[in-house]
Order: C-alpha cells, then structure tokens, then sequence
C-alpha cells in the first residue's frame, strides 16, 4: 500500500469499516448527539453519503491509464523515428566512406555524436534530442550535399516530421506523470481525512460506552477492520502505523 496513507489497513477494509462505524454511529445519534452540538441526523446522514460517493469515485480508478497512453504514444513514435535513423546513418556512412572528414562532420552537425550511444541504449529523451538536433540543423546546403549522393529526400523530410510530434508526445507523457502522481495524492488526502473524521467518531464514542462492551465494539476501527480483512481474505498491511482509535 502506498505510504502517503496514514493507516496500515488496506484501503477497501478502511472504507468498509468507516461505512461500518458510520451505520453504527446514524443508528446511535439519538444518544451519541447528546455529546457534541454537530453530531445531528443530519451530520450522520452526510457521512454515509460521503462514504458512498467515495467508494463509488475513488476506488478502482485507474490514476495511471492517462500515462500509460502517453508512453505508448511516444513509443509509437520513437520506434520508425529510432529505425529510420538508423537508416540514415548507414547510408551517410556508405556514401562518404571515403571521406571520414564529411561523415564525421555530419553526425556532429545533426546530433548523433552526442545522443547516439544513449539511443542504442534505450534512451526515449535521447530519441527526441537527437530527432530535434537533426531538424534544427538539417539546412538545405547539407541536405543538397547528402541527396546528391543518391539518398532519398523523403528519408529525411520523414526523419524531420518525427521532431515536433516526439517533442509534443514526451511532453504530453511528462504531463501525465505529474497528473497522475497528484492524483494519487488527492485519493490519499480524501482517504486520510474520511479515515482521521471517523477515528475521531471512535474514540468519543467508545470513551462515551466504556461500560457497555456491545456498544463500545461498533466504535472500535480496530476490531471492525480485523473482522473486515478476514471476512474478505484482505490483510491489513504494516507499512504505515495507524493511530489507536481508542483513547
């Protein structure tokens, strides 16, 4: 479980159990709303609303799909892009074989002595670098020089294209994972807050029915959320210490 929770439980037991504790506590607010001016029907009904719709909204969703289809998006582009490159290369290589000077110049010029042992590696920025690198510096002189030799324009009017929309796809990927990790962290706000309102709810109202052990037990998140995890074969997990919900 992700360490931005404050509890250990897993989340489904968390909420189960909080939906439990809310049952509990709407069924007992004629007693327990003695005790403080904002526990009403009201309040208790809002509550078991929350839970509901934070079940419904927030459990399953998918905070990584957007990034997912991002990477492949860029993937998608890099590989032709790596490919023709490649292509490129070995013919800049073939037709210039007897001028070391020009071939080296060349790959300099456009980009490959800097990003190319990167791009045999598997580095997708690299790609990208190098694709910008080409189309930056690919001017008409060194395109006239290369065609000339019998190299096909298309190749690098091609090789040109993949600049803008590898540029656009790994910004569009970066984005997502700036999303994704906020949306992460606005599941676990939600959760936190729900989890420490309903803890607060428990350890008022097990103090409040301290003699009467039925009662205390519906306020006890601790023993609801053991019998949740063995009812459903769900492990609460001890990555993070949750707090006694029992003064």
């Amino acid at each position: 479980m992700s360490n931005l929770r404050n509890y250990s439980y897993k989340d489904i037991v968390m909420l189960t159990a909080c939906q439990s504790v809310a049952v509990s506590f709407k069924a007992n607010i004629g007693n327990l709303g003695t005790l403080r001016s904002t526990w009403t029907s009201d309040y208790a009904d809002d509550l078991l609303a929350r839970i509901e719709a934070i079940v419904a909204t927030q459990v399953g969703v998918d905070a990584k799909k957007d990034q997912r289809a991002a990477s492949e998006e860029l993937k998608s582009i890099v590989k032709p892009a790596k490919k023709d490159l490649a292509f490129f290369k070995v013919q800049v290589e073939e037709d210039f074989k007897k001028e070391p000077a020009v071939i080296s110049e060349v790959f300099k010029t456009l980009g490959f002595d800097k990003n190319l042992s990167q791009v045999q590696k598997g580095s997708q920025e690299s790609v990208v670098e190098l694709l910008l690198s080409f189309k930056q510096n690919m001017s008409d002189t060194l395109r006239t020089k290369i065609t000339a030799k019998g190299m096909n324009v298309a190749l690098i009017d091609r090789i040109i294209g993949y600049a803008d929309v590898s540029f656009a796809a790994s910004s569009h990927q970066e984005n997502q994972k700036t999303v994704s990790k906020e949306i992460t962290q606005e599941t676990a706000n939600i959760f936190n807050a729900l989890y420490d309102e309903v803890i607060s709810i428990c350890k008022i109202a097990s103090k409040h029915y301290a003699n009467d052990s039925t009662k205390k037990e519906q306020f006890t998140f601790s023993k609801i959320a053991d019998k949740v995890s063995r009812t459903s074969g769900n492990n609460s997990s001890d990555t993070n210490s949750s707090p006694s919900d029992n003064a």
